[in-house]
Order: structure tokens, then C-alpha cells, then sequence
């Protein structure tokens, strides 16, 4: 995994996860029942539907046929936060309570 930049608040990382992962990641997707429309997270009003994110949602359940997948991308996440928290000392006085992980 590399930092690419960390300009205004957007974090670019490459090689985050290997193709085996992002391949089993779109099958996953492609053949889920449980795919949705995306939402957003709003602090006062929890996750909603909101016209502006025209995309697609779906949750990787820690148990199951996505444990596996799960599990990779709950690695590289874990690992992309412990390089981004040295960056942004206000992350680290509520531990991304705001951000729903």
C-alpha cells in the first residue's frame, strides 16, 4: 500500500488490495441479492438515501461466504487509517466515532 497524496481532506492510496480480492469483490457484487441503493452517512440523521450519490451499496457481513473478502478489506482499511492518523491529529481525539467503521 502507498500514499499517493492527501490533499484537502481526499486520501489517494495505490495497491491497496491485490486483484484476487477486487475480483472476488465485484463477483461478490454482481451476485448479491443484497446490492442497494447507495446511501450516506449524515451525523444527525444517521444513513440515508440522498439524490446527489447516484451509486451502489453493498455490506460485507463478517460471517458467511464474505467473511473471507471481509477480512481482506478490513486489513487494508485498518492499515490505510494507521497512516492517515499521524496526518489528521482530529481523528484521534474521537477514534472515527463520526465515521460509521
Amino acid at each position: 500500500m502507498r500514499l499517493l497524496s492527501d490533499r484537502d481532506f481526499i486520501v489517494h492510496f495505490s495497491e491497496v488490495l491485490d486483484a484476487d480480492t477486487c475480483r472476488g469483490l465485484i463477483e461478490a457484487f454482481e451476485r448479491s441479492p443484497d446490492v442497494h441503493d447507495g446511501r450516506v452517512f449524515h451525523m444527525d440523521h444517521g444513513e440515508q438515501h440522498s439524490p446527489d450519490k447516484v451509486s451502489f451499496d453493498l455490506a460485507l457481513p463478517t460471517e458467511g461466504h464474505f467473511a473471507p473478502l471481509h477480512e481482506r478489506v478490513h486489513v487494508a482499511v485498518s492499515q490505510a487509517i494507521g497512516e492517515i492518523l499521524p496526518l489528521y491529529p482530529g481523528l484521534q481525539v474521537d477514534p472515527l466515532g463520526s465515521t460509521g467503521y
